[in-house]
């Protein structure tokens, strides 16, 4: 079902005392983003088993749902496989 996808850095790296880089500028962008062979959006947040989502994330994923895109969290592979056989 998944035409394509890749790993997304977020956050910050401190390069020293004054400078930061920062990987990207939308706040809570998921860990993994793609495109579904529909033609929708796809993002996956992954979380480490008892994680839990951060406010920006949640909304990054609601904002992806609600434009008709197919947004989820894994914990591991068979969240994963599973969210992707939902219709």
């Amino acid at each position: 079902k998944v035409s394509w996808c890749c790993r997304i850095n977020s956050g910050m790296l401190q390069l020293d005392e004054d400078r930061f880089v920062r990987f990207n500028t939308k706040r809570g962008m998921s860990d993994v983003i793609g495109q579904m062979r529909t033609g929708q959006f796809l993002a996956v947040e992954c979380k480490r088993e008892g994680a839990q989502l951060m406010d920006h994330q949640r909304e990054f994923l609601n904002e992806v749902i609600r434009n008709g895109g197919v947004a989820f969290v894994a914990r591991n592979i068979t969240d994963a496989e599973e969210a992707l056989r939902q219709p």
